[in-house]
């Protein structure tokens, strides 16, 4: 069993059928089945951690999509322009303002890729996370 993430999208649990919680605990069974638990029969029944264990299993779980995204990310076609487009506006030498306008479009290219890929997350990745870790 491993835990995946805290979540809110989700307000019934799947052991109690308890419904109205404000958030539930996602948890992949080894044949990797998705189950949501109330953060009570989480910690009780199923897991046996405290919500704190919890809460860094799930911060782990979420840095390792990020990372993984990253990795996904780094060989997109968009990066790559994204890339030849910054490298081109530094040798032109451009302003600011103008270097912003040139590269502009090539980055909005690359963020609709990463946002097509974090689309339905579990981990409530924001494209933020994953383009954070990217320099031009």
């Amino acid at each position: 069993m491993k835990v995946l993430s805290v979540v809110d999208s989700v307000n019934s649990c799947d052991c109690c059928g308890r419904i109205g919680l404000k958030k539930t605990v996602a948890v992949e069974h080894d044949n990797g089945d998705i189950c949501y638990y109330g953060t009570t029969c989480a910690t009780k029944k199923h897991l046996h951690l405290t919500i704190g264990q919890i809460n860094k299993a799930c911060d782990k779980q979420k840095e390792l999509y990020v990372n993984d995204i990253y990795q996904k990310a780094k060989t997109l076609p968009e990066y790559k322009e994204a890339i030849k487009t910054e490298y081109e506006a530094r040798r032109l030498q451009l302003k600011f303002k103008t270097r912003s306008d040139f590269v502009r479009p090539s980055i909005d290219a690359f963020d609709r890729a990463i946002q097509s890929l974090i689309e339905g997350n579990i981990y409530s990745v924001q494209l933020w996370n994953v383009t954070s870790k990217i320099a031009f």
